[in-house]
């Protein structure tokens, strides 16, 4: 209550937000320790990162499809702009993800521009490694736009 005072905050996101903090956040199984925010390449503010991204709501659908479900993102989403669709899976109890690992249980594909592919490329690093976590036993699903958008 005092930093918050000294700091002329309501919340704590305000506070967070004046002392350029990203807040930690806890899990069933872990917690994302809190950090401060990168300077974005070339000035001009913060870039914002995936655990800038808090829930606008208190209550979630236990049942909901992407509840406590890792989502990661390939691609670019012709329905809405990343960051947006992060913050809809968020909404929902679910994790986004900046890349996929084993903990990923989602990759959802959006329009790929064959021209940002490393030359001979047809598939992103992210599809890609996808891929081959499903070969090695994991069950990462790969849902594209309109089957994302139909589980959202």
């Amino acid at each position: 209550m005092r930093i918050a005072a000294e700091c002329s905050a309501g919340s704590l996101r305000e506070i967070a937000e004046i002392q350029e903090v990203r807040p930690g956040r806890l899990y069933s199984d872990g917690y994302d320790a809190c950090s401060y925010r990168r300077p974005r390449p070339g000035g001009g503010g913060y870039a914002w990162s995936v655990d800038d991204l808090r829930p606008e709501c208190e209550d979630f659908d236990e049942a909901h499809p992407f509840f406590q479900t890792e989502i990661a993102f390939t691609g670019a989403l012709e329905s809405m702009q990343r960051k947006d669709a992060m913050q809809r899976v968020v909404n929902v109890g679910a994790r986004p993800a900046a890349g996929v690992t084993r903990k990923t249980d989602y990759l959802v594909v959006g329009e790929v521009d064959l021209r940002q592919l490393r030359q001979g490329e047809q598939v992103t690093s992210k599809m890609r490694k996808a891929m081959h976590l499903r070969e090695s036993g994991s069950t990462i699903q790969i849902l594209g736009e309109s089957d994302f958008l139909q589980l959202l």
